[in-house]
């Protein structure tokens, strides 16, 4: 089992010179307005091996939180919401082809499991406003899965 969590809290110091008293530090809190730069991020796993006479049989399931973020870079475009995605693998490792032949692993995989659908990044050009488009999004991937297979040359 592995898990993390990330609190970010982004802050900086500045001097301000029209301040009646003269100079004086002011300390903001840039979490809400900083582009891409979630206040909570978070990650869980859960990774199991079994050994196998023949090979080793390995499942992964994973999923992954991401809180709102600012999406704006020079103009604000908005907030992207927040998201959580689920992720999974489940496969033979390790797989012995006898002799010098090598191993194989073999494995099936899924990505965003739920399909959610999430924006990645969003960019506002001003120039592109008379065309009525103000706001371009980047979506990020739907739910994706496949099969993979490695091969290793060699003995074992």
């Amino acid at each position: 089992l592995d898990t993390s969590f990330g609190p970010n809290t982004i802050s900086y110091r500045r001097e301000d010179a029209s301040a009646p008293a003269g100079f004086i530090i002011i300390e903001d809190n840039l979490t809400d307005t900083l582009a891409q730069a979630p206040e909570h991020s978070a990650t869980a796993a859960v990774d199991y091996t079994l050994p196998l006479p023949f090979a080793n049989f390995n499942v992964n399931v994973n999923v992954q939180y991401l809180d709102s973020t600012n999406s704006g870079v020079v103009i604000p475009t908005g907030i992207q919401d927040d998201r959580t995605l689920l992720n999974a693998t489940i496969g033979l490792w390790d797989i012995a082809l006898g002799g010098n032949y090598g191993t194989l692993r073999a494995s099936l995989w899924g990505n965003n499991l739920t399909d959610e659908e999430y924006l990645i990044s969003s960019v506002r050009l001003e120039a592109f406003e008379i065309l009525g488009v103000g706001e371009i999004s980047t979506f990020g991937d739907p739910r994706t899965y496949g099969l993979r297979l490695n091969y290793r040359f060699g003995g074992e």
